[in-house]
């Protein structure tokens, strides 16, 4: 969803990021497609849904150390591989070898600041501190305590969008600087912006798969009704597509959702091959996503400069960016974490001392 809203959606105004990287693009190319993708830009809160998913999966039964460990190999190796094939189709197509190191290393150092080598990397700040504030909670409290930390945030984050949301609908005019505010790159890295759709991700996993209660229940609701909200209210900021149905990404994420629960409570159903199948094109998701958008215009740019006209453009760009995500997946990331898990474990052995022992490896509790 986000790679087709990004390659085809009409572009307003320049981003600074294609502006600094010298990219030339026509902004208007596919008119008649603008209706069928300009959603996709709720696959990013869809996708932080499942990363809260994920990271309950993983702090179950862990150590502060495991869970770091197990965050460490499944973000670095794809960033560390990506950025530099995006600084190398940036050197390609012409932007300064000052700037592209600048923003590489950036890039591979998770600096969550603009510029960055690709505008999509601005998730993946976000992520980091949702990870950090897990990490640190079971280092200073305990694994038990994950979930109250997870509610608090989570809970005011869907209540503030339950605010904005009732301000906008009563007075739009008055409450659209708070609409903004809550967008800026503070309350993102803060855990206001997305921190409900983190915490209906952790609580779909503790519902499913763990235990029930009335109380969970509540907050999971609570997660989702203030998800929406700050759909419906992104979609007001985003007034240039208001032509389009308002709702339809509040629908789009919702229906992602049910199918994450359809296929949570069907899993057992679905055979080994099938389970593999889709845990390899889950895996590729990532990658895509990573090396998608600055490759990607830079390629439709040669594409249509070739005379190869938009459609074949788009379709070959798509193609390319996907094989370089096979690439990375299937080939280079593997062996990158198989090296990267290795200092890794030789990093915990190295915690010889109790102390030490006690804080970051001895299982969560």
């Amino acid at each position: 969803m986000v790679m087709l809203v990004h390659f085809t959606l009409p572009l307003r105004s320049v981003p600074p990021e294609l502006e600094s990287y010298q990219i030339q693009l026509d902004y208007n190319q596919y008119p008649a497609m603008e209706g069928m993708t300009w959603f996709g830009w709720v696959g990013v809160q869809v996708f932080f849904v499942i990363s809260g998913f994920v990271i309950a999966f993983s702090a179950k039964g862990s150590s502060p150390f495991s869970f770091l460990r197990s965050r460490v190999l499944r973000l670095l190796p794809a960033v560390w591989l990506c950025a530099p094939l995006t600084a190398m189709a940036l050197l390609a197509n012409g932007t300064a070898l000052a700037d592209v190191t600048k923003i590489l290393v950036k890039g591979l150092l998770f600096i969550p600041t603009y510029p960055y080598i690709d505008p999509s990397y601005w998730t993946l700040g976000i992520e980091i501190v949702f990870y950090a504030v897990i990490w640190f909670t079971m280092l200073a409290a305990g694994l038990r305590r994950v979930g109250l930390v997870v509610g608090l945030i989570g809970g005011i984050s869907a209540l503030l969008w339950l605010l904005v949301g009732a301000g906008l609908w009563l007075q739009p005019v008055g409450w659209q600087p708070w609409l903004e505010l809550f967008n800026t790159r503070p309350f993102q890295l803060a855990l206001v912006t997305h921190g409900a759709n983190f915490m209906t991700g952790v609580l779909l996993y503790v519902i499913l798969l763990e235990r029930s209660s009335y109380g969970l229940m509540a907050l999971f609701v609570l997660g989702v009704v203030g998800s929406l909200a700050q759909i419906i209210a992104e979609t007001t900021l985003k007034a240039s597509l208001l032509a389009h149905a308002p709702l339809l990404p509040a629908l789009v994420w919702g229906l992602a959702l049910f199918v994450m629960v359809a296929s949570i409570m069907l899993n057992h159903y679905v055979s080994a091959g099938w389970a593999a199948r889709a845990r390899r094109v889950g895996l590729l998701t990532y990658p895509l996503y990573l090396v998608h958008q600055i490759v990607g215009y830079i390629l439709l740019s040669v594409f249509r400069q070739m005379g190869l006209g938009n459609i074949v453009s788009l379709i070959l760009a798509i193609m390319v960016v996907v094989l370089l995500a096979v690439m990375v997946s299937e080939v280079l990331e593997p062996r990158l974490r198989r090296i990267m898990r290795h200092w890794v474990d030789n990093m915990e052995r190295g915690l010889t001392h109790p102390m030490l022992r006690r804080l970051f490896v001895m299982q969560g509790s």
